[in-house]
């Protein structure tokens, strides 16, 4: 297949930082999760994407997840 994109994913990092009140910090079974406020109105901004070929608009990041490789192993498989 032909990819007729014309930039790459653009991030924009928004004004919540880790370790503000407003972002809720998650451990979960298999993995970190940090959740950022919806957008309620022009400021502040979450975190936000441009993405490519004409969406035309920065779409919000309502969460991101971390993962990391299991560190056990069942019958000698590691699980990912």
């Amino acid at each position: 297949a032909t990819c007729n994109e014309f930039h790459e994913i653009r991030e924009r990092p928004g004004d919540f930082r880790m370790n503000d009140t407003e972002v809720l910090k998650e451990i979960l079974p298999t993995k970190l999760r940090l959740n950022y406020p919806l957008r309620t109105g022009e400021e502040p901004d979450p975190p936000n994407v441009d993405i490519p070929q004409g969406w035309q608009k920065q779409m919000d990041v309502n969460h991101i997840d971390i993962k990391f490789p299991s560190e056990h192993t069942i019958n000698g498989t590691r699980y990912l």
